[in-house]
């Protein structure tokens, strides 16, 4: 049972609870997207030009366009790899950037050159 106190609810003994904000959470790995994608090629994009972010907690649940482009897009740039890697690959006018934080969560996301 949860009991009001002065400083805020207190959960009973082993219960976290978390409040995550997806939306900005998204913007964050935009920013870190755009990022990698000017170290990458030097070319800078506005944030109006991403088309596509998925946000893909587990190995499995990645979308296979962006395990392909995993496959494809050749080595894994990043300074420390067990905490912050990406992948880069340009396939026609899509810029194909998957982020992989700590070896378990990846951003994928997918920018169109205008």
């Amino acid at each position: 049972m949860l009991q009001e106190q002065p400083r805020g609810i207190h959960l009973p003994p082993g219960n976290v609870e978390i409040n995550v904000d997806i939306c900005r959470i998204q913007r964050i790995a935009c920013k870190i997207a755009r990022g990698a994608l000017y170290l990458s090629n030097e070319k800078y994009v506005p944030e109006s030009d991403i088309v596509d972010i998925r946000i893909c907690p587990g190995g499995f649940e990645v979308p296979e366009m962006y395990q392909i482009s995993w496959k494809c897009a050749g080595s894994i740039k990043g300074p420390y790899p067990k905490v912050f890697s990406y992948k880069y690959m340009q396939y026609e006018q899509y810029h194909i950037i998957s982020l992989l934080f700590w070896e378990a969560f990846m951003f994928c996301i997918t920018i169109q050159d205008e």
